[in-house]
């Protein structure tokens, strides 16, 4: 199951506000499927990232191969807020090789405030746009 054992032997560095954890970590739990064994990192090692919950603040953007290492990926994922909102400039990326985590870059941004309701509903601010648009302007 996801989150089962804890990682250990981790060095964590921040610079310039992007947080670099390096260690190698076992995830052959998962073997085969890079995003499930990013993921698994992630819920087993939330609180170094201050997450309360990754598999709902986190969404997967991509998986890169690395171009030195055939077993080697890059799983990044962008973070989200509340009614899953995506947080701009805002992620983590798991890099990956023969089954071990080696590392991790982090720019989350941790708290994320809470936002406050909309003052428009999606219809008014569309009405809004339309009559400021001027097609012959």
């Amino acid at each position: 199951a996801l989150g089962e054992s804890s990682a250990a032997g981790s060095a964590v560095v921040v610079e310039d506000d992007v947080t670099h954890f390096n260690g190698r970590t076992d995830a052959s739990n998962f073997a085969g499927d890079p995003v499930v064994q990013a993921l698994d990192y992630l819920v087993r090692n939330k609180s170094a990232f201050q997450l309360a919950d990754p598999q709902a603040e986190l969404f997967l953007e991509r998986v890169e191969l690395d171009d030195n290492d055939p077993t080697g990926r890059h799983v990044f994922f962008g973070q989200r807020a509340r009614d899953n909102l995506r947080v701009e400039q805002a992620g983590i990326a798991v890099h990956l090789a023969e089954n071990t985590v080696n590392s991790v870059t982090s720019r989350l941004r941790t708290p994320i405030p809470e936002l406050e309701p909309a003052i428009l509903t999606a219809w008014q601010a569309e009405q809004i746009a339309l009559e400021a648009f001027d097609p012959l302007g």
